[in-house]
């Protein structure tokens, strides 16, 4: 019984977990499509391509990008504190 109200417990975080993922990158590419559309507005251009490269050139990283590296840093000082 108990085993069985453990695995509830485990399946129900990793829904939790799934459903949340999920939801901050609905909300990351949000960030991402409204900076998109301001760096068009402001470069008065529809090509998405000339917006990357300017970005590239500005160096404005969107918050998905900055994101993962921020995890990944995170992540190498964490597993260099552990050792």
């Amino acid at each position: 019984m108990f085993e069985r109200s453990l695995l509830n417990y485990k399946l129900s975080n990793v829904h939790w977990h799934l459903t949340t993922r999920g939801w901050i990158e609905r909300i990351l590419q949000s960030f991402d499509f409204t900076v998109n559309r301001s760096f068009m507005t402001l470069f008065k251009t529809s090509s998405i391509e000339i917006v990357h490269y300017c970005q590239t050139v500005f160096n404005c990283e969107l918050s998905s990008v900055l994101l993962v590296k921020r995890y990944e840093k995170f992540t190498e000082k964490l597993a260099g504190a552990s050792v």
